[in-house]
């Protein structure tokens, strides 16, 4: 580590540190009024977008939550902080407390800041049920695999600690060790609503606390006693990656754009993105406007349309498995390694296995739709020529990606959705701002891509969205706009869902099984409680708390956008932007409303649905036990 200055460290290389060492770095970051001033503003004016303001104000049973984050960012705004990380630990746990993954705030830092930095413990948790109790052991030795090569936690621990692998826990700082992990991902996992869901998520990320996110340890070490009487204090150690550097001015932005936010970078899916959306909007202009004689008109609609209008719903690049793994035991057999769809066959080829490590694959745009409907058809057509009785669908850990391929891949299991997509999408609607800007954007276009769900034709203006409909949300009467379809299979790819081939096989509800750790999000949780609210298959929780039912998937929100998405939208519509953060922190939020399949009245992402049945396993970082937990889940089909 180079000491630059008392407020700056950096590290040329992959570094294992002391506690003290990290957090005296990230302590020595100062706090600037500046960036509280102008982080607050920016996040007030961007979350007059945000769908679900008013809900969380009191979302009432079974979630609970009560969070205003209009009067929290103002409480933030007028505190004063010792130093920078506890202004932005506070605004990160409050988006936290809410449990929506769409929503959250990271901390500054791409290349430096708060970039590269976590606190970590040498152990993985390892859960198992015994005599009808369920327990937590020391598992795994924690690795990382960094750019300057492995590194084993345990090599930094006294031969003492390296021992206790396999040891049952019965305490953590002098709390059962399921209320300790589940303590605290109440307070800091955001990834679900659901308690089991949120501990399945912890069991990682309880002893390995990336510091974009969550707050360091409240101290040095932790006490572990075992159920054989003996106490270990552990230290936290610091983990750095190298480049990782504390040099305030790396938190912030290096100059302020000169131009407006539209001309800021773009994600890195952008240009394949809106190549799409060029074909697909120019094509429907034609289509819909013929006899506009406006050039100017048409330009700006087409401008306005060619910036991403619904975002592919990414909460972040997967780490797709080591699909070698996935069929490794005796009882099955890969037959196609496609990441992220994984298919294999039981022994007896009575059963299959599709695993959907997300709906974000890496191929070409071009090759996307061709390459998604042919791995899944020719999975579907081996299933038929091996007369397979069963089904399962693998999506534990899948955090969404493009809502059409969420779509398409119901279509090709389940027969008829495609013949009208009144059975096959799921009703969204926005809530309207008070400021009136999203407004203006839509009575400036003309146009949109949604759907009205009498006619499916496109709303022509934006009446649709200042003219809507009154909700009681959170204790609050708020405007909501029309409800509306988005046709996701012409928006993406220009297709039509009647023109996609039925599959060679389905399954019915009893031989069609979903398995869910809850943590399935966004494009997933939209799939999965179609599945299981139009009772098309029966739905299996995986893990979680024993003695508690499971929500089988979380943030089925809407769209996902962020400051500069936004801003796009104003900007060509001559409205002022919302002013962009002083720091290089990244902030994203949910944008429109997909309602529930069943509770037609309720926003699917508050629908509590819990899991048909669980199954007992929580060996969720190992791949190689997954054939364990497919012969568990064989006893549960016909």
């Amino acid at each position: 580590m180079n000491i630059l200055s008392p407020a700056a460290c950096s590290w040329a290389n992959d570094t294992v540190t002391t506690y003290y060492d990290l957090a005296s770095c990230i302590n020595a970051i100062p706090f600037r009024s500046s960036v509280r001033d102008g982080t607050i503003d920016t996040l007030m004016q961007g979350l007059e977008q945000y769908s679900f303001l008013d809900m969380m104000k009191d979302t009432g049973p079974p979630w609970d939550i009560q969070v205003d984050l209009m009067a929290e960012l103002a409480a933030i705004g007028a505190t004063e902080y010792m130093n920078d990380v506890q202004f932005q630990d506070s605004v990160a746990t409050l988006f936290q407390s809410v449990h929506d993954e769409h929503t959250i705030y990271w901390k500054p830092g791409d290349e430096g800041c708060y970039a590269g930095l976590r606190f970590v413990q040498p152990y993985r948790f390892k859960v198992e049920m015994r005599d009808s109790r369920q327990t937590i052991l020391f598992g795994d030795e924690r690795t990382f695999d960094y750019p300057d090569g492995n590194i084993y936690m345990l090599d930094y621990y006294p031969p003492e600690i390296q021992k206790l692998a396999g040891k049952e826990i019965e305490s953590i700082d002098g709390f059962d060790p399921i209320i300790a992990i589940s303590n605290w991902a109440d307070k800091y996992a955001s990834i679900s609503k659901d308690q089991g869901a949120r501990f399945n998520f912890a069991l990682d990320y309880f002893l390995n606390r990336n510091q974009q996110l969550w707050g360091m340890p409240d101290r040095p070490s932790m006490t572990f006693r075992t159920t054989d009487g003996v106490s270990f204090e552990i230290d936290w150690m610091g983990l750095v990656m190298g480049g990782a550097d504390t040099d305030p001015d790396l938190c912030l932005i290096s100059e302020q754009p000169s131009q407006p936010p539209s001309s800021t970078p773009k994600p890195e899916y952008a240009s394949e993105f809106e190549s799409m959306l060029k074909t697909n909007i120019l094509r429907k202009l034609k289509k819909k406007q013929d006899n506009d004689q406006d050039q100017d008109r048409k330009k700006f609609i087409r401008d306005l349309f060619l910036q991403p209008q619904i975002i592919p719903q990414i909460r972040k690049k997967p780490n797709y498995v080591d699909s070698s793994l996935v069929f490794s035991g005796e009882d099955w057999e890969r037959i196609i390694d496609a990441d992220p769809i994984i298919y294999g066959l039981n022994r007896k080829k009575s059963t299959a296995v599709l695993k959907l490590t997300s709906f974000d694959p890496d191929y070409d745009w071009d090759d996307r739709l061709e390459n998604w409907v042919g791995n899944i058809t020719d999975a579907l057509q081996d299933m038929k020529d091996n007369n397979v009785e069963n089904l399962i669908v693998d999506v534990m850990g899948n955090g969404g990606g493009r809502v059409a391929l969420g779509y398409l891949t119901l279509i090709q299991l389940v027969e008829g959705l495609q013949d009208d997509i009144r059975s096959l999408y799921g009703l969204y609607d926005f809530r309207v701002d008070t400021t009136g800007k999203m407004g203006e954007v839509f009575d400036s276009s003309g146009y949109t891509d949604f759907l009205d769900p009498e006619t499916l034709e496109p709303y022509m203006t934006g009446e649709f969205y200042t003219k809507g409909e009154i909700h009681q949300r959170g204790g609050e009467l708020g405007r909501y706009s029309k409800k509306f379809y988005e046709d996701f299979l012409d928006f993406e790819f220009g297709i039509t869902p009647e023109e996609v081939s039925k599959s060679p096989i389905y399954f019915p509800p009893e031989r069609l099984m979903i398995l869910t750790d809850g943590t399935c999000g966004s494009t997933c949780a939209a799939f999965v409680k179609h599945m299981q609210e139009s009772s098309f298959a029966k739905v299996a929780g995986v893990g979680g708390l024993h003695y508690q039912t499971m929500d089988t998937s979380s943030f089925a929100g809407g769209f996902i956008q962020n400051i500069d998405q936004f801003n796009r939208r104003f900007v060509l519509a001559g409205l002022d932007p919302i002013p962009p953060f002083p720091t290089r922190t990244s902030f994203s939020m949910n944008w429109a409303e997909l309602y529930s399949f069943r509770q037609l009245y309720e926003p699917g992402q508050f629908a509590n649905l819990p899991a048909d049945f669980k199954i007992d396993w929580w060996d969720f970082h190992n791949e190689e036990a997954l054939s364990d937990l497919y012969n568990l889940a064989l006893n549960h089909l016909p």
